[in-house]
């Protein structure tokens, strides 16, 4: 389970590595489009070849999910990317870099505004433009940045901006739609598997699914705070729903690792816990798949997945949506509708961009003289002597989710969250280390957490 990836997903897609590489020469014809698909966010976008085959760097982009418990807000954003060795060094631990070229945002009617201001990914309305609605949902786009990364060097300084220019190329064909749930394509699917519990005993699905209308599958981990938190409601919602007809069961998502098993059994013994906890199989992986913990899926009698998975600790809503897949109450978001052009996309002239300069750019560590753009929070393990250590288990905590990440031979864990408020632990030193039981705060806009990790 990638536990460590979050709403954002990056999808670099095909580029060239070397400046005008040509699209005829991988076969393409120059006027081609291709097509992007993001259903999740409501859009199909139509990008020309030249925009990956006639570059200097590389066209990343990065889509995130709603941010929030349906919100009701979702982001695009359409980056360039400089590949060069030398560009990548002037940042620091050898990495590339991206400037935005487009932003893309879908707001739902009546969505959460404090959500989505809480977690702002830096927009500054005054450069947004309206594309139209579709339905209950409406469309903006906000063009580039004049704070381009510093050490941002020409080529790819002339290159971006030449990019921005022909950025109408791209809005004048995409498509805009009503967002798909993608956990409606799971409704229906079957959810057999066969594994264990705790105590080594064989267990079916059949055995726990044939007994209830309804089984709520909550996955969880002995490493996942909030997963912990809700256990002893979680028991007492079990009890609540016995006396409907269905209940819940628990999957332990690090049954791999005996000692987290040990410790799963002092964990629902002290939360007063009765309702039967399984052990995880890679079978069982791909049917109850999510991106952070808790997530609970629901079940039928028949072993079917019915209604939509809920993602992190809402104990709130597990028995009501039980009661709704009984009743046959709301759906949740399920759309149906087809993609389909918006009409009228508004002509602008692109505005002024301030060039580049010491006052506006971005360093390594995300900090800023100006607003500042970096996209993703970064846990940083040194060693005592500031050198980057791999292999440091993280945990990055919201609110009511946590994912799990394991520092790269940079000494980096990356999450891209949008910003918000998040705590993170050392859950695992590397060998020869100690262990460090310290909270750390994350910045309430994206950044740096470095841990300094002392040798045992």
């Amino acid at each position: 389970m990638k536990k460590w990836i979050s709403l954002f997903l990056v999808i670099t897609l095909l580029s060239a590595f070397a400046c005008n590489a040509s699209a005829e020469a991988w076969g393409y014809d120059l006027d081609e489009l291709i097509e992007v698909e993001i259903p999740e966010v409501g859009m199909t976008l139509m990008i020309p070849v030249t925009f990956y085959y006639e570059t200097c760097g590389s066209f990343d982009i990065m889509e995130a999910s709603e941010l929030g418990y349906k919100s009701g807000v979702y982001f695009t954003l359409l980056g360039y990317t400089a590949m060069t060795d030398e560009d990548r060094m002037a940042i620091g631990f050898d990495e590339d870099y991206f400037a935005p070229l487009m932003e893309f945002i879908c707001l739902k009617e009546g969505f959460d505004e404090d959500v989505f201001y809480e977690a702002n990914l830096n927009v500054n309305w005054d450069n947004a433009w309206f594309l139209g609605s579709v339905g209950d949902y409406s469309f903006f786009v906000l063009l580039g940045t004049d704070e381009l990364p510093y050490g941002f060097s020409s080529p790819f300084t002339e290159e971006y901006y030449s990019l921005l220019d022909r950025s109408r190329e791209i809005l004048d064909n995409s498509m805009f739609y009503q967002p798909e749930n993608p956990n409606v394509q799971k409704i229906g699917s079957d959810a057999s598997f066969y594994t264990e519990d705790l105590y080594g005993n064989a267990v079916s699905s059949e055995d726990l699914f044939s007994a209830n209308e309804i089984t709520m599958v909550n996955v969880w981990a002995t490493w996942c705070g909030h997963c912990i938190d809700e256990l002893p409601q979680l028991g007492q919602i079990h009890n609540r729903l016995q006396e409907i007809g269905c209940g819940i069961i628990g999957v332990l998502e690090d049954s791999n690792d005996d000692y987290a098993v040990e410790e799963a059994k002092e964990i629902i013994s002290d939360a007063g816990v009765t309702y039967p906890i399984v052990k995880m199989t890679g079978e069982m992986d791909e049917i109850f798949s999510s991106n952070s913990l808790p997530v609970s899926f629901f079940v039928n009698r028949n072993s079917e997945l019915v209604g939509i998975p809920i993602e992190g600790a809402m104990v709130e809503k597990y028995y009501e949506a039980v009661e709704d897949l009984l009743t046959g109450g709301p759906e949740t978001d399920i759309v149906t509708t087809s993609p389909g052009e918006i009409p009228g996309v508004p002509v602008y002239d692109a505005p002024d961009f301030t060039p580049v300069s010491e006052e506006n750019a971005v360093y390594p560590n995300g900090e800023s003289a100006g607003t500042g753009n970096a996209t993703e929070y970064r846990i940083i393990c040194v060693d005592e002597n500031g050198l980057p250590l791999a292999g440091c288990t993280v945990q990055f905590c919201s609110d009511d989710t946590c994912m799990l990440g394991k520092t790269d031979e940079n000494g980096i864990a990356a999450f891209q969250e949008p910003p918000g408020h998040y705590t993170v632990h050392l859950l695992k030193p590397p060998a020869g280390y100690a262990k460090d039981s310290t909270e750390y705060i994350a910045p309430e806009i994206f950044g740096d957490v470095v841990i300094t990790v002392v040798a045992a």
